[in-house]
């Protein structure tokens, strides 16, 4: 077996064609490994210093990537190999899709209010929820667990806050 190495590694896979999709934190590209033979494609995403930290693939297999010092979605069209980004206004952490397809997120950095957000791609828009910090552990990162009985959550390290994906409300 190969061994790779170039940065930190988050996937999510496999992709229909059983292959994995993997960040390649603290650079500007993406990874598909194909896990049967070994091998490595690399797609540079066109955002300087993009870092992408988490990544996420539809049911089309578009590719929606969280990019973070650009504070940024990027989306890589699974037919044409081309990106689009949006803007989302905080360096985001943890990425999922609802089943209405908006691109949730939440913000690594956000705190008293924390903070998760959504992109709606068929409108292009963002919309931005506050939720409440947790009393002990507000000062710490979060993560987004997603695609939960088709909901989507934000995990404040055992704390969680379902979101009611239809209507953004935290509940």
């Amino acid at each position: 077996p190969r061994i790779y190495s170039v940065g930190f590694f988050f996937g999510k896979g496999p992709t229909p064609s059983g292959k994995v999709v993997i960040t390649g934190m603290f650079s500007h590209t993406m990874y598909r490994l194909d896990p049967g033979s070994g091998a490595l494609e690399s797609f540079a995403i066109p955002v300087e210093r993009a870092n992408p930290r988490a990544v996420v693939i539809d049911d089309r297999g578009a590719w929606w990537v969280l990019l973070g010092a650009p504070r940024r979605i990027a989306r890589r069209d699974p037919v044409l190999g081309t990106w689009a980004t949006h803007d989302i206004g905080m360096y985001p952490h943890s990425i999922g899709v609802d089943p209405a397809g908006r691109v949730w997120f939440n913000g690594h950095f956000t705190r008293d209010p924390e903070q998760l957000g959504f992109l709606d791609p068929a409108m292009g828009t963002v919309t931005l929820r506050d939720i409440p910090p947790h009393p002990v552990l507000a000062k710490v990162a979060g993560v987004l667990a997603h695609e939960v009985h088709g909901g989507v959550f934000h995990r404040d390290l055992g704390a969680d806050v379902a979101v009611d994906p239809l209507h953004g409300g935290a509940g």
